[in-house]
């Protein structure tokens, strides 16, 4: 078995062989396939020349081309590496992903096909790409917006993170309102013909100003010439993933919609939306995707939304993006609404308390 991250951060591509298996199939996500065994070197020759180095030398206001100045490290994984920069003239900072091995090029095409698909989304909760270049060696060389802060895996995992300081009132709503952002993201690419497949808190990033960003669309697919989505293997993470994707043939929105639903699931429980102590076991408790008997401490309403969402059957879910928009958002404005009326009425009594005192002591 091999191992690779495709994505910015924790995604992972697993080829499989004979005799392999997958451990910690709740934590990573798989991409069952074989890799390509010829890349085409035509669109590598009108890649724009990038020059990436530590410090400045003489002749680089003059030398032509883009020049970066590496600088820390951010993340690693199988197939790349990641570095801040600095990018000379606009002096500002960005992100570089390389890879570690130029020799597969099975993984210079998924670095080509990521920058392709994410660089035509341009939306406020999708991090943008710069472009794509190659270097001085003529390796491939992806520059993306230098993304700073938190993922919100670690926030909602951890209810004495230092990041819930900077929350104020219901941690709830506030959870409702990132799923919110990431919705709107997943509806825009899905109007530009692109299914994410690995929608988790795991691949949301949370600024410090508020900044919202759905990562990670180094499993996404476009849409074909038929107008469908069809992919040639699994992606994703099985413990998110709607039973349709382990199947052979065609996707359609309702499978990131599937997948919101089970973000929304584990939003709410801290849990992924199947569990497992194999691969095997997950990838059945998803086939199964039996709706999920919440807590009582979860409204009725709220779980009624989840499993909606994440319903076996495609058809049974909400039609859109914007249909579950809506119901989440209605939920949270009668969500509010309720509390702001039990806190008008837990006023009002203690007011009427106050004034029979008064009375008593008169």
């Amino acid at each position: 078995m091999q191992s690779t991250a495709l994505g910015f951060l924790t995604t992972a591509r697993i080829w499989t062989s004979e005799n392999s298996h997958v451990t910690n199939p709740n934590q990573t996500s798989y991409t069952l396939d074989k890799p390509l065994s010829v890349v085409r070197d035509d669109w590598m020759s009108h890649l724009p020349l990038l020059k990436i180095q530590l410090f400045p030398v003489d002749g680089d206001s003059q030398s032509g081309v883009s020049v970066f100045y590496l600088r820390e490290y951010i993340a690693e994984g199988g197939m790349g590496i990641v570095h801040s920069a600095i990018q000379s003239g606009l002096d500002r900072k960005v992100a570089i992903k390389r890879l570690k091995s130029q020799n597969r090029p099975d993984l210079v095409m998924g670095l080509y096909r990521e920058a392709r698909i994410v660089g035509k989304l341009e939306h406020p909760n999708i991090p943008p790409i710069h472009f794509l270049g190659k270097d001085e060696n003529g390796h491939p060389a992806l520059i993306m917006k230098q993304i700073r802060g938190t993922s919100l895996k670690d926030i909602i995992l951890d209810d004495a993170h230092p990041y819930w300081k900077s929350v104020s009132g219901d941690r709830l709503k506030w959870k409702l309102e990132i799923f919110l952002k990431i919705c709107n993201a997943v509806s825009y690419a899905h109007s530009r013909g692109v299914l994410h497949r690995d929608i988790k808190s795991e691949n949301v990033m949370v600024g410090e100003f508020g900044e919202v960003y759905l990562l990670d669309w180094g499993v996404a697919i476009e849409k074909n010439e038929s107008n469908e989505y069809w992919p040639t293997c699994f992606s994703g993470t099985p413990a998110f993933a709607a039973p349709e994707m382990f199947r052979e043939g065609f996707l359609t929105e309702q499978s990131d919609i599937y997948l919101l639903g089970a973000f929304l699931h584990e939003m709410i429980t801290a849990l992924p939306r199947h569990n497992g102590s194999s691969l095997a076991q997950v990838v059945a408790n998803a086939m199964l995707s039996e709706p999920y008997q919440y807590n009582t401490c979860v409204d009725l309403e709220l779980a009624e939304i989840c499993n909606m969402a994440t319903n076996k059957d495609p058809k049974q879910r909400y039609k859109n993006v914007h249909e579950l928009y809506s119901a989440v958002q209605k939920y949270g404005e009668s969500r509010l609404g309720s509390r702001v009326y039990q806190e008008a009425l837990l006023s009002l009594e203690k007011l009427e308390q106050g004034v029979e005192q008064k009375k008593l002591r008169e």
